[in-house]
């Protein structure tokens, strides 16, 4: 996955997203949690930077939108797991146990 970094700082700092629609983007956002323009189409972002300025409510409710997906989609205890379950499916070639464990408070390579 490749996500701009900045729209994950702007949902971290709690600021509304506008964002090129993207595939990494659209994989996890909707168009109800990200303001979404196509590449290129300097009047779409215009209309969308208005949008925010006009609409305190509708910035609320995207920020809201983002932190529920942060919290349900994207919290260090999933990603770690899936991390860890990633290394160990392409390292267990030929190895009887998991390199990794995901109980470990370091990760470290298991002999």
């Amino acid at each position: 996955m490749a996500t701009p970094t900045k729209v994950l700082e702007y949902a971290a700092m709690g600021l509304p997203i506008i964002a090129s629609r993207l595939k990494a983007l659209e994989d996890l956002f909707t168009d109800s949690d990200v303001l979404f323009f196509e590449a290129g189409q300097e009047s779409q972002f215009a209309r969308c930077v208005q949008e925010l300025f006009d609409n305190p409510a509708r910035r609320d409710d995207l920020v809201r939108s983002v932190d529920s997906i942060f919290a349900r989609k994207l919290n260090w205890n999933d990603e770690r797991s899936a991390y860890l379950s990633l290394l160990n499916r392409l390292l267990a070639r030929g190895r009887t146990r998991p390199a990794w464990d995901e109980n470990d408070e370091g990760v470290e390579v298991a002999q």
